[in-house]
């Protein structure tokens, strides 16, 4: 049973922790280990409401789709370091672009510093590099609501996966990974949005 845990106080005195079972068929809603309420799959993709100490109201709504989250709110706010929190949305796009960024760095400088090269692609290693830095500053910017670093960085990848599907010599796996990373950062236009909503 996966779950989630979030502190409502700063002295960590409230305790919120969410389970739920494989296809979200049952979400168990417990504040200090006390449980008040089991919400059903249906009830949770309509939208709960639960009353939990100091006359707040929790919301839960299951947001299906290839990435699916538990949106929870209470008074209409987003727990932060929640699911669907843009903010933390966002620091999930700049991980995977820091995680492919410090990769082609790597790769870079194996190609640059071993002066190896590829004769369809010359100065790969060098372009590798400079590559990954550029992912790197430009999840950085993405997590802090830059809504064209995210312009740049799905250009970027969407790039990348037309020259990984032409130069993927038949395999798909490479293929379906990239188009994976373009469907995940993608979703950030989504979050940006309400992320710089809730900033002003």
């Amino acid at each position: 049973m996966a779950k989630k845990k979030y502190y409502l106080d700063t002295e960590k005195r409230e305790l919120l922790e969410l389970k739920w079972t494989p296809g979200w068929k049952q979400t168990y809603v417990l504040f200090n280990n006390e449980q008040l309420a089991v919400v059903s799959k249906d009830d949770a993709l309509a939208g709960a409401h639960i009353e939990i100490p100091g006359g707040r109201t929790l919301e839960l709504k299951l947001d299906k789709g290839l990435f699916t989250n538990l949106v929870t709110k209470i008074n209409g706010e987003h727990i932060p370091g929640s699911m669907g929190d843009p903010s933390y949305q966002l620091r999930q796009i700049f991980y995977l672009l820091l995680f492919l960024g410090l990769v082609n760095i790597a790769v870079g400088l194996v190609f640059y510093i071993g002066e190896f090269e590829v004769e369809q692609l010359p100065g790969i290693g060098l372009i590798n590099t400079v590559l990954g830095a550029i992912q790197i500053a430009l999840g950085y910017a993405i997590s802090k609501g830059s809504k064209i670093a995210l312009i740049v960085a799905t250009a970027l990848m969407v790039a990348d996966l037309a020259m990984t599907t032409i130069y993927a010599a038949g395999s798909m796996m490479p293929v379906i990974m990239k188009a994976f990373f373009v469907i995940f950062i993608v979703r950030g236009f989504r979050f940006i949005k309400e992320y710089n909503t809730e900033k002003k």
